[in-house]
Parts: structure tokens; sequence; C-alpha cells
């Protein structure tokens, strides 16, 4: 993606993953005790935003596929801070 560094291996090694988030919605994480929900269509058309840059700086030729790549990698990066909130929260 950005200065031609790709993840395409890392994203191989995530298949598994991407299966089990391809149903689900939204991701609720807590801010401060306020939770906020993350729908995957929010998540989608943020991803969608940084492709239309990433294609006029020259970093990609396939909008739709860097913008769904962008929007798995984010929609499982807030995956990953629920579970790490979760177990936080069951250690005080």
């Amino acid at each position: 993606m950005f200065g031609g560094v790709g993840r395409r291996e890392d994203r191989k090694k995530s298949n598994s993953k991407k299966a089990n988030t391809s149903s689900t919605t939204s991701v609720v994480l807590d801010s401060n005790g306020v939770p906020i929900d993350f729908s995957r269509k929010s998540i989608e058309e943020l991803a969608q935003g940084f492709t239309s840059l990433l294609y006029a700086l020259g970093e990609t030729n396939d909008e739709d596929e860097t913008a769904d790549d962008i929007a798995e990698d984010i929609f499982l990066a807030f995956q990953d801070a629920k579970i790490k909130q979760k177990r936080k929260s069951q250690n005080k």
C-alpha cells in the first residue's frame, strides 16, 4: 500500500479470521465508560475515503480491493481492541 509496501502475506494468514468477521455488523468499544458503536458500513465508508487518497497519490490501481482490505484491517483491529478491553476489565 504505502510506499509500495504490501501485506499480502499477513492477510493470507488471517483468512480464517476474515471468515468469522464477514457476518459481524459492528464492534462496540468503551471510551471512558461510554460505549461507541463502529458499524461495518461506516468503516467501509472511511476505507473508501482512504482509498481515494491512495489512488490520487498513485499508491493503488485497484480502489475496490484496496478499500475492502483496509476496511477488513480496521474492523479486525477494532475487534482485537474489544477483546483486550474485555480481558482488562475482567482482571480488575
